[in-house]
């Protein structure tokens, strides 16, 4: 039986007098997802909710990050590159630490106390997240911190997971996830399974012999094409890799038609019923697993995420809507 938890902090949410508006990301959705998740299932949700106590410390990024970049995140002008918002350079860097930087970190302590929970008691969602443009090196495309590798090295280290225990990672945010796959080139331990819009940043795939289940989309895809793609493959990937210990799920919610930067055609509902399949099929091989939000750039992201995770509550956290 799979207890859930859900990973919460308010620090998640990224808040710079309005300037973080100059990027399409909501960078409150975290906040405003919770929020409406309280109000749909009452004070009960407390219970079943973790707070994280500090945010990742360096010692964990550095098991995944080189020093040198952790370095570089004194620089302003490397911060407003990799969060793709360039006028962040004139601030002083301290601000920029202490409103952005900070969020993404408690973020990434939030996916490794997700991490822990789901190996050992089933499955864990934390509402921020997914990272998966951030490399060891770098930072781009609104990531900063590699937050699943992290968790998965933090899980190693602790003996939450051997390392030749294998993990996979199910990543069906509109873009693909380049950081990760770059980190864990040379690791067959961790398995990748994507669909993603090959006509978006960061475009196809360099090494498709490492990683033969990352399937490309064309910008415009239905609803009703892409779950025909995913019920085709998602089965057999995750039948190929039924001795997976561990699966983190990124659900980016910017496959949702109108979305400006995933540029696919995915109805509100359908990506509802993407989410509810996914689980579901998790669930059906006995996989533990963690799921995050990632990207998602229309107001509408927050919504998404209530519905997905609410289902997740109603079937593995025994909660039910109150009133």
């Amino acid at each position: 039986m799979k207890s859930l938890r859900l990973v919460f902090t308010p620090h998640y949410d990224i808040g710079l007098w309005g300037m973080e508006r100059l990027h399409p990301f909501d960078s409150r959705k975290y906040g405003r997802t919770w929020n409406g998740l309280r109000k749909r299932f009452g004070s009960a949700l407390d219970g079943i909710t973790i707070t994280p106590s500090a945010p990742v410390s360096d010692q964990d990024l550095l098991r995944i990050h080189t020093l040198k970049y952790l370095a570089t995140l004194t620089s302003s002008k490397v911060i407003a590159r990799a969060l793709e918002i360039y006028p962040l350079r004139w601030l002083p860097n301290s601000v920029l630490r202490a409103r952005l930087l900070e969020p993404m970190r408690w973020a990434t302590q939030g996916t490794i106390d997700a991490a822990h929970w789901a190996v050992s008691n089933g499955c864990a969602i934390n509402l921020s997240g997914g990272y998966h443009h951030a490399h060891a090196d770098h930072g781009e495309g609104f990531c900063l911190f590699a937050d699943i590798p992290v968790a998965i090295a933090a899980l190693r280290a602790s003996g939450g997971l051997h390392a030749i225990d294998k993990v996979i990672i199910v990543d069906l945010d509109a873009h693909r996830g380049n950081g990760f796959e770059a980190i864990y080139i040379q690791d067959d331990d961790v398995q990748f399974f994507d669909l993603y819009n090959f006509q978006a940043y960061p475009g196809d795939l360099d090494e498709p012999n490492r990683f033969p289940h990352l399937h490309p989309l064309r910008a415009g895809m239905d609803g009703e094409g892409y779950h025909n793609v995913l019920r085709r493959h998602l089965p057999i990937f995750l039948d190929e890799h039924r001795d997976a210990k561990l699966v983190f799920y990124n659900a980016g919610t910017d496959i949702l038609a109108g979305d400006p930067i995933g540029h696919l055609n995915v109805a509100a509902d359908q990506v509802f019923e993407r989410d509810r399949y996914v689980i579901d099929q998790f669930d059906d091989r006995g996989f533990p697993w963690v799921m995050l939000p990632s990207g998602g750039y229309t107001s509408h992201s927050h919504e998404l995420m209530q519905r997905a995770y609410g289902y997740a509550v109603e079937k593995h956290g025994g909660l039910k809507t109150v009133g």
